[in-house]
């Protein structure tokens, strides 16, 4: 690890703001579709949530300290597929609620047989 204060870094930081704002600039004004249309911004609503799934994502994909116990990326990454996976069987498959969840008990035997 290294301070905040070095270049390396800051030099990151500065090179993915830039990219992200250059990537910003060139899908609003330069192409005819972009792969985020700018549109769906103006809903409160819809910014607040994709806030909150930022965040969600941010606390799943990297290590957090809880009550005092570390929990590693595994932990953290087999948490969001137990969130995500019945969203998915729900939204994309087309599942009810109770099949989303009995979709969701052969990756858990799957899991629990691979700890053991």
């Amino acid at each position: 690890m290294f301070p905040w204060s070095s270049w390396k870094t800051v030099l990151p930081l500065v090179l993915g703001i830039t990219g992200l704002l250059a990537w910003g600039a060139y899908s609003h004004w330069l192409t005819k579709r972009p792969m985020i249309p700018f549109g769906i911004m103006n809903n409160r609503t819809t910014i607040i949530s994709y806030f909150g799934n930022m965040v969600q994502g941010l606390c799943v994909s990297t290590r957090c300290e809880i009550l005092g116990s570390m929990l590693t990326n595994t932990d953290f990454q087999q948490f969001g597929i137990l969130y995500y996976l019945p969203l998915y069987y729900q939204a994309v498959q087309g599942y009810s609620p109770i099949i989303a969840g009995v979709a969701l008990v052969g990756f858990l035997k799957l899991k629990q047989i691979i700890i053991c």
